[in-house]
C-alpha cells in the first residue's frame, strides 16, 4: 500500500508493552496544527467493503444483520488477508494478532471474576449477537464459508474497535484510517478527528498543545 500525500512527520509509532502500541511525538505539536492526514485512496470504506466480492452477495441477499456495518467492514479484512499481494497488505500486517484482551474471547475462569457484573451479560450478548450475524451470512453466502466463526468474531472486533465514522461529500460512512488507528483514545482528549472535502483526507488536529514525547490520544467517539 503506498503512501502518496499521507503526512505525518512528527509521529512516531512504539511499543508501550509487548502487545500495546501507541503513538508519540517526535516534537512539539501545537494547538490547531493538522499533525496527520490520510488520503481518501487510502481509507477502507463501508462502500468499499460493499464492493467486495462478499460484500456484493451480502448487499444482493438483502441480509438482516445484527451489526451490518461491522459485518461488511469484517468480512472485507477477511477477505483481503486471503488475497496474495493485497493493496491493503502492509496495513495487514500492522493488524493485531492476538485478541484475548478483548471480553468476548475471555476464558471461563476470567469470566468468573465477573460474576454478579451485568458485564457479564453484556459479554454473552456480544458473543452471541456475533454468532447470529455469522450463521446468517453463513447460511447464503458460499464463499464466506471459507472463513470461522474465530476467525469472524475477531475481524468483527477490528470493525468495532477501529473503524471511524466519518462524512464524505455529507454522506455519513465508517472507515479504516490506517495509522490513524494506531492512536489510543481515552480523556481528556488533546484530538479532534474527521474527514475533509476540500483536501479529500482524513485528517486529524491538535485542539491543544502536545508536548514532544508526549503519547497522542484520539478522542473518544
Amino acid at each position: 500500500m503506498g503512501e502518496s500525500n499521507s503526512y505525518f512527520p512528527k509521529l512516531d509509532l512504539k511499543f508501550i508493552s509487548n502487545d500495546n502500541r501507541g503513538i508519540f511525538t517526535k516534537e512539539k505539536i501545537h494547538k490547531d496544527e493538522i499533525f496527520m492526514r490520510i488520503p481518501a485512496t487510502m481509507l477502507i470504506t463501508l462502500e468499499i467493503a460493499k464492493e467486495s466480492p462478499i460484500g456484493m452477495k451480502m448487499v444482493n441477499e438483502n441480509l438482516q444483520l445484527l451489526s451490518p456495518k461491522h459485518c461488511y467492514l469484517a468480512n472485507f479484512l477477511l477477505q483481503e488477508k486471503r488475497i496474495k499481494n493485497s493493496k491493503w497488505e502492509n496495513y495487514l500486517k500492522v493488524l493485531p494478532e492476538f485478541y484475548e484482551n478483548f471480553p468476548i474471547f475471555f476464558t471461563d475462569e476470567e469470566k468468573k471474576w465477573l460474576d454478579g457484573s451485568p458485564f457479564l451479560f453484556q459479554i454473552n450478548e456480544k458473543i452471541n449477537e456475533i454468532e447470529t450475524d455469522y450463521k446468517t451470512i453463513f447460511s447464503k453466502i458460499p464463499e464466506f464459508q471459507n472463513f470461522s466463526l474465530k476467525e469472524f468474531s475477531e475481524a468483527r472486533m477490528l470493525a468495532s474497535s477501529r473503524i471511524f465514522g466519518i462524512k464524505i461529500n455529507n454522506k455519513k460512512t465508517d472507515c479504516f484510517a490506517p495509522l490513524a488507528d494506531m492512536l489510543n483514545h481515552r480523556r481528556p482528549r488533546k484530538t479532534k478527528w474527521y474527514y475533509s472535502d476540500q483536501i479529500k483526507s482524513f485528517v486529524i488536529h491538535a485542539i491543544n498543545e502536545i508536548d514532544k514525547g508526549e503519547e497522542v490520544i484520539k478522542e473518544i467517539f
